[in-house]
């Protein structure tokens, strides 16, 4: 139990923190602990013109899809008027999709279309275009609600499939910076000598975490990452390109995250045997 690993989980926000809370339950009786290391911070834009112009416009548009439940909340604030019933949601997960219903007035007008829960955590935007597929949408006209930088895949797919698409800031991503608490955590479990296992939810979350690490007082060499989870094969070849091979691809929920750790050569104990 003395070298049961340390699980960093860097998914941002609410979902972030449920997340290692529930890996902290599961993972009690084996030892693992986890530790909420968000990669970023998802900070509101001001207002924006261009995200102002493209909501009043929002009835011309066949479709909205947003990115995370950041962009649902971002545009609730920037709303000016209910949600037109003409203008159907899609949203990247359950989380998303709740925040959707939850924040945008009169949203549950319209049809929203979500991947399951199983979908999702296997990599948003592609199980959404699945889920977009199999609902026979085909929107001609659609808005991307995101933030300033991400992934180009589903503006992409969705002009390949015939729609003139356009994207609007909602939010931006920041480097999240740990407290002297979160710090002390991350010390005292390397100081046991214990395996620490990063989880990351994005490609762009490698990069955040090394420069997280490397901002510590003292620094915490990358190279002592020696094997980490993801949600998707996109993420291990991030991981991969910058010297961390042992990269197991996971669903973001405890039971997947327990299961990876007992594949993962460099954590795998008679601790976390099944």
């Amino acid at each position: 139990m003395d070298r049961a690993p340390l699980v960093l989980v860097t998914r941002p926000e609410r979902p972030g923190r449920l997340l290692a809370a529930r890996l902290r339950d599961a993972g009690s009786g084996s030892g693992v602990s986890a530790l909420w290391w968000p990669a970023f911070d998802l900070v509101p834009l001001p207002e924006d013109p261009a995200l102002q112009a493209a909501l009043a416009r929002l009835a011309g548009f066949n479709l909205a899809v947003f990115v995370s439940p950041a962009a649902a909340r971002a545009c609730a604030r920037a709303l000016r008027a209910p949600w037109p019933a003409s203008t159907a949601i899609a949203a990247v997960g359950a989380g998303t999709r709740q925040a959707v219903l939850a924040c945008i007035p009169e949203a549950g007008r319209a049809r929203i279309v979500a991947p399951s829960d199983d979908a999702a955590a296997g990599g948003g935007s592609e199980a959404l275009l699945s889920a977009l597929r199999q609902a026979d949408l085909a929107p001609a006209r659609v808005l991307v609600v995101r933030a300033q930088r991400g992934r180009e895949l589903l503006a992409d797919a969705l002009a390949q499939a015939g729609a003139l698409v356009e994207q609007v800031a909602a939010y931006r991503r920041t480097v999240h910076r740990p407290d002297s608490c979160a710090w002390a955590a991350l010390r005292a479990i390397r100081d046991l000598g214990r395996p620490i296992v990063p989880f990351l939810s994005s490609s762009e979350g490698v990069d955040a975490l090394r420069e997280q690490l490397a901002a510590g007082m003292p620094p915490l060499p990358w190279n002592e990452i020696r094997a980490a989870l993801c949600l998707h094969p996109r993420i291990a070849g991030a991981l991969a390109a910058r010297g961390v091979a042992d990269a197991i691809v996971c669903d973001a929920d405890a039971a997947s995250i327990l299961d990876g750790l007992r594949r993962a050569p460099e954590t795998r104990s008679g601790t976390l045997a099944s």
